[in-house]
């Protein structure tokens, strides 16, 4: 016996019949609490054809324990046929018995079920299966005892007749379920969203808070630098810093003299077999000042006294250049150290720091814009699903 392909169809089928109901407009906010409302009706509804339902399992269950004595007590050896033909009919009979013990079973142990599609799922696997083991058994039984297989195919068709009527009359309420979990999950993913979003507003406010912080340091700090170089011990500073460039500049002229004072031609070639002191003429030669400066100039005039080509005329601007030097550095001794540069160096650090900040803001609100647009997309589903159900989102 075949079972019957309308629990397969409709099962399947989630599409909800055309409903004359008026349209009901909920705001957004309160979608969540209308399907909790909607979901405790079809759970009330459910559960009436749910008792409905074990009613008829109940029935089902004795008559197939009676259509099992009946079917025991049959003597298949009574039959006017030949041997054989009885061997097959009493095996096959005997094995659709025992088919038939194994579905009271299974019906009898159904598991206690809320939802009534999933309930109906679960006895159409189990009639599935007996119909596939029992298929065979049933065919080779009927060549003799027709009538008694038949009386039992009857009862289990009038059960499948009677899960398809209120399989029928409930199906609305199953696709409304059906539509009703759809709506539940998407709306679970839009707080989980609406979550994060939460939390990525609190960390760009913070990032905010952080960035204008530093900007009103910074500022602070600008305004004490201004303060500080129209003071009077600033630029009285400035003013000796400004009084020593001359000197520098004077500095560097003399030693620039003196460089075209010494003769490095006549030098190299009096101590062009010593090497050490090659390179002190070498250092000389390629950066006169900084060799100068790095000795006083001691190692150039003990290459002049000792090469006999010293002269009073370098020795006096030799003299005058430590002169000049030695005011160099008594001028450089009142000088102070220039503050602004600390607080410069300060304001450097606090722009870097809010270039960071900014970063990391442009990046929390891309984030922030890649999951409003999929919260968005979230919303299309609900609106298509809420219209299955005659429900449409009120703007408010």
């Amino acid at each position: 016996m075949k079972l019957m392909n309308f629990l397969k169809k409709l099962i399947k089928n989630n599409d909800l019949k055309d409903s004359k109901k008026e349209i009901e407009k909920i705001p957004f906010e309160e979608i969540e609490n209308w399907v909790k409302k909607k979901e405790k009706e079809i759970e009330d509804k459910g559960e009436e054809s749910l008792i409905l339902i074990k009613d008829k399992i109940s029935k089902i269950i004795n008559d197939l324990k009676e259509r099992i004595n009946i079917l025991e007590n049959i003597n298949v050896e009574s039959k006017n046929e030949e041997e054989r033909i009885k061997s097959i009919v009493k095996e096959s009979l005997n094995n659709y018995i025992i088919y038939i013990k194994d579905l009271v079973k299974n019906v009898d142990n159904l598991e206690e079920e809320k939802d009534l599609e999933r309930f109906i799922v679960k006895i159409n696997n189990i009639f599935s299966e007996f119909n596939k083991r029992s298929h065979q058994s049933y065919q080779k039984t009927t060549l003799l005892i027709g009538k008694e297989m038949g009386d039992t195919k009857n009862i289990i068709y009038d059960f499948l007749k009677d899960l398809e009527k209120i399989f029928n009359e409930n199906k609305e309420i199953i696709d409304s379920s059906k539509l009703l979990f759809s709506i539940k999950s998407n709306l679970e993913k839009i707080n989980e969203t609406d979550q994060i979003i939460k939390d990525l507003n609190n960390k760009i406010k913070s990032l905010d808070e952080k960035i204008i912080n530093n900007k009103e340091i910074n500022e602070k700090i600008l305004s004490d630098i201004e303060k500080m170089k129209s003071s009077e011990s600033y630029i009285e500073n400035l003013k000796k810093k400004e009084e020593i460039k001359p000197k520098l500049e004077d500095l560097e002229k003399e030693i620039f003299r003196l460089k075209e004072m010494i003769d490095f031609k006549n030098l190299g070639n009096i101590f062009h077999v010593d090497e050490e002191k090659m390179n002190i003429i070498k250092d000389y030669k390629k950066n006169f000042q900084l060799a100068f400066q790095k000795d006083s100039g001691k190692n150039i005039l003990n290459l002049l006294d000792e090469s006999k080509l010293n002269s009073k005329s370098i020795l006096n601007k030799i003299d005058l250049i430590n002169k000049i030097e030695n005011e160099i550095i008594e001028n450089e001794k009142m000088i102070k150290e220039d503050e602004t540069e600390n607080l410069m160096s300060k304001t450097k650090e606090i722009r870097i720091e809010i270039d960071k900040l900014d970063n990391e803001k442009t990046n929390e609100m891309k984030k922030y814009e890649k999951l409003k647009r999929g919260r968005e997309e979230l919303i299309s589903p609900i609106k298509q699903e809420l219209s299955k159900l005659n429900v449409v989102i009120s703007v408010s």
